[in-house]
């Protein structure tokens, strides 16, 4: 199945007027502050945005971005595939002063103009669903990891302090 490529602006007003549901992809690439964290910048990201009209007129976007990214594994080093899930619940307000009346819980966009782009508005979304440290599965990077311990850290801390005193009660 073809997935259709999303728009990079959208008109948000058009939109939620006929309560709009975009879905399709958008490719990774175009997400440059997420692929700054990323071991490979290839594939794309699905998203679902729905647009309509809430309480007191205000325009609603509420949706979902999800995506597997590739990133370095924390323990190996090696890369691994992580999935990325974003929820998004996002008021889009007209100007600074309205962003103040806006719930604590939600979300605003500030518009600039007629049009967002869509890549601004999910990928800060994406950022901070990003696993704190990226790994393999329990288990799956000890069998890589080799740690090899020299013989004077294996006798103590102090072994080279008793060798050196050693040495200067012989001289």
């Amino acid at each position: 199945m073809l997935t259709p490529t999303l728009p990079e602006c959208v008109n948000p007003h058009l939109l939620a007027e006929e309560s709009v549901v975009l879905e399709g992809d958008i490719p990774l690439p175009r997400f440059t502050r997420l692929t700054d964290y990323l071991c490979e910048r290839c594939g794309a990201v699905r998203i679902t945005l729905q647009f309509h009209k809430g309480k007191h007129r205000t325009l609603l976007i509420i949706g979902k971005a999800r995506t597997t990214l590739t990133m370095q594994c924390q323990y190996c080093l090696d890369p691994v595939e992580v999935a990325v899930e974003a929820d998004l619940d996002l008021v889009y307000v007209e100007r600074d002063e309205s962003s103040a009346s806006l719930d604590e819980s939600a979300d605003g966009i500030l518009a600039e103009g007629d049009s967002i782009d869509l890549v601004a508005i999910v990928e800060d979304d994406l950022i901070l669903s990003l696993p704190m440290v990226a790994r393999h599965g329990s288990g799956d990077c000890i069998g890589k990891l080799e740690y090899h311990q020299d013989e004077a850290a294996s006798e103590g801390p102090f072994a080279e302090l008793e060798r050196l005193k050693k040495r200067l009660r012989d001289a």
